[in-house]
């Protein structure tokens, strides 16, 4: 293996030294030697200041960073990404890099494993491993013998290395045949990343759609990048305000890399297809919002969503098709789903051997009955 074949990994941490610290011991077990570990501080006031200051001490494959505040607001969730991570891009010295968060860590082999995919195939530019959930403990699903536990998958099912466009053109509509990761997981060559401007606020439809597809993709089964994964709190304001960013930030990413021009090298219809798929995913998601919220008399928020959303010709076209859908229609049940049950609950307790009839009522009297 080359020397020059230096992987690097920013850490981007705030508050979570217990965590930090996994993330930091899986990057120095590393197989591959020869590593570059950035840490970019945010401003952390728990401890991780002097840490850092002692690891940087003890190991010179690590750089530090110390930020005098957090970048990240409720306003602006993707900074960041531009402020941490290109941060630590420009202090880089690596062939090949990795955005790790420090609440996620990888496998002891995963950069050897990512480097040879890019030593394999000069055509590279980005490659990523398969993700293992884990809970927020950090529990992950393994046998007696410490072996993962495989459940069936519905995703990852593609070759060694691909076109990156064609991994695009299928995760675009929302498939996950083929990926189902979150795409600033990717390893990108150093060059390529510096060459675009570094990580942008679209971080992942950015990778997606910016980086990936202008080269072949690698992908190794056997590399696992383990990532934390949190119940979903309904928290609606946050998840309301952060989608409406989510459009803003990928219309900015589509105008200020040129997106349509650079994709006319695979031909002016595909050029035109992509942009298109683009923001009818960001105006669709925005639509399903303003809908979920009027059926479920959120007003204030559905509010905020059309002061925003108003003046975007395409939130209107989305709305109609996003209205009827099934997934949106649902929400109008929430305002009487609690006399619902409580009439089906009397029902089947009048009725007993109701629930035996089928599958499907005997479902329903379990659900109604823990509510």
């Amino acid at each position: 293996m080359n020397k020059s074949d230096l992987f690097t990994a920013i850490v981007i941490t705030y508050n979570r030294l217990p965590l930090l610290k996994e993330t930091i011991a899986a990057l120095q077990r590393q197989t591959h030697e020869n590593i570059e570990i950035i840490v970019v501080n945010n401003g952390c006031t728990d401890g991780t200041f002097e840490y850092l200051n002692d690891l940087a001490e003890s190991d010179d494959r690590v750089k530090i960073l110390h930020l005098e505040e957090n970048p990240w607001s409720i306003n602006d969730p993707h900074k960041p990404y531009v402020v941490s991570g290109n941060a630590g891009l420009e202090i880089s010295t690596g062939d090949y890099v990795l955005l790790n968060f420090d609440d996620d860590y990888i496998a002891d082999d995963y950069a050897e494993k990512m480097v040879a995919l890019f030593e394999n195939n000069s055509e590279c530019t980005t490659a990523i491993g398969r993700t293992i959930n884990m809970d927020p403990q950090g529990n992950i699903n393994r046998q007696p013998n410490g072996n993962l536990i495989e459940e069936p998958r519905a995703t990852d099912f593609r070759s060694r290395y691909m076109p990156g466009r064609l991994l695009a053109l299928e995760v675009l509509p929302g498939r996950q045949t083929m990926f189902g990761a979150q795409p600033c997981m990717f390893t990108v060559r150093r060059d390529v990343l510096v060459e675009i401007g570094g990580y942008h606020r679209s971080v992942d439809l950015g990778h997606l759609c910016g980086i990936v597809p202008f080269g072949e993709t690698g992908f190794d089964d056997t590399a696992y990048f383990y990532w934390r994964l949190y119940a979903t709190v309904d928290r609606l304001q946050p998840a309301v305000v952060r989608n409406i960013i989510r459009v803003n930030e990928t219309n900015s990413m589509i105008k200020e890399w040129e997106l349509q021009r650079r994709w006319r090298v695979f031909g002016g219809a595909m050029a035109k297809d992509v942009i298109s798929r683009l923001r009818k995913r960001i105006y669709d998601s925005s639509a399903q919002w303003f809908i979920r919220l009027i059926y479920s008399w959120h007003f204030m928020l559905a509010f905020y969503v059309l002061l925003k959303m108003g003046s975007h010709r395409r939130f209107w076209l989305a709305l109609p098709m996003n209205a009827l859908h099934s997934n949106q229609t649902r929400w109008l049940m929430l305002p009487v789903r609690p006399l619902v049950k409580t009439s089906l609950r009397r029902v089947f307790r009048l009725m007993p051997g109701l629930a035996r009839l089928s599958p499907r009522l005997a479902r329903i009297n379990e659900r109604v009955g823990r509510g």
